[in-house]
């Protein structure tokens, strides 16, 4: 496959109606809930429901409204027990640097490490910009790497919190049909399924756990077979592709095959793709020729001897 198809945002395409991609869109937030190993999806949850917010209004099916509720409490938890845990591992740090006793530390732990094990939901992000502040006075001895570790444990809570508070609540508002708004969500979507395929590689059935497919696949597909005598060639189909369009290339005989989009039903194109003897590929049409010039799509055979056997399936 070429490579460059894997940065192609596959949600980008007027076939995938906003109905669609609002089912998809809720599935996918369910299915990343429910399959978050090491809350590694935490900060993808936050983000697909952020843009499916953004661009639909509120969530109004209540089994997706539930899940998404319970996937934010559980991420914001896990975050607020990763701060006091880090803070229970460098208050050593501190109170080696400057010693328990010392103006210094008590301005870290003025009521000792119990205040920060004790921390709730309404105390958390006071105690965060404590560490923060206290740490950022004393970088020099610290370090920066200090601060930045503290900093993003903040961060990293309050999108958390927010998106609980905010997002997974009732959501006010009402659908607003932008263009930009799409955007946001086709691009949130496929960096989720880049996502997934980079923690899942070698392993192509994990992208159906967390998307179903079924909502985005195209509606129908036309499919064509023949055979094509030894350097010959043969019109395949004839119409106006689109450039992302999917179409599926089989050679199911001995011989190599070349397929390629031409001004001419007789002739073969600019652009060609050749396949060994039984292998098949997907591509998308502008990988088979210029898509605004060339309607024809052929198959030649360059062998003298062999009969060529070919497939092509055309989603419509």
């Amino acid at each position: 496959m070429d490579l460059k198809r894997f940065p192609v945002n596959q949600f980008d395409t007027d076939r995938i109606s906003d109905d669609n991609l609002k089912k998809f869109s809720e599935i996918a937030i369910q299915n990343f809930i429910a399959n978050n190993p090491g809350s590694i999806y935490d900060q993808m949850i936050i983000d697909i429901t952020t843009a499916h917010t953004d661009y639909y209004g509120a969530i109004t099916d209540e089994d997706v409204k539930t899940a998404i509720k319970e996937g934010s409490t559980i991420a914001m938890n896990g975050s607020l027990k990763l701060f006091k845990e880090t803070v229970s591992q460098k208050e050593g740090i501190v109170r080696g640097t400057y010693g328990a006793s010392s103006p210094t530390y008590q301005e870290f732990f003025p009521h000792g490490l119990t205040e920060y094990s004790n921390a709730t939901l309404g105390t958390a992000e006071t105690l965060m910009d404590r560490m923060v502040s206290r740490a950022t006075a004393h970088v020099a001895e610290l370090t920066a790497a200090f601060v930045t570790l503290f900093t993003n444990l903040k961060t990293s809570f309050i999108n958390k919190r927010d998106a609980q508070l905010l997002l997974i609540g009732e959501v006010k508002g009402k659908k607003v049909v932008t263009g930009s708004n799409r955007n946001v969500l086709e691009v949130v979507l496929m960096k989720g399924v880049l996502t997934v395929a980079l923690n899942n590689i070698g392993n192509p059935d994990a992208i159906d756990i967390y998307f179903d497919q079924s909502f985005i696949k195209p509606a129908s597909q036309k499919t064509f077979s023949g055979k094509v005598d030894a350097l010959k060639i043969v019109n395949i189909d004839s119409r106006k592709y689109k450039s992302e369009q999917d179409i599926t290339l089989y050679n199911n005989g001995d011989g190599s095959l070349s397929f390629g989009l031409s001004k001419l039903k007789d002739k073969s194109g600019i652009i060609q793709i050749t396949l060994s003897p039984h292998e098949e590929k997907k591509v998308n049409a502008s990988e088979l020729g210029d898509v605004t010039t060339c309607k024809y799509l052929n198959v030649s055979n360059p062998d003298a001897a062999l009969e060529g056997d070919y497939k092509v399936v055309v989603e419509l």
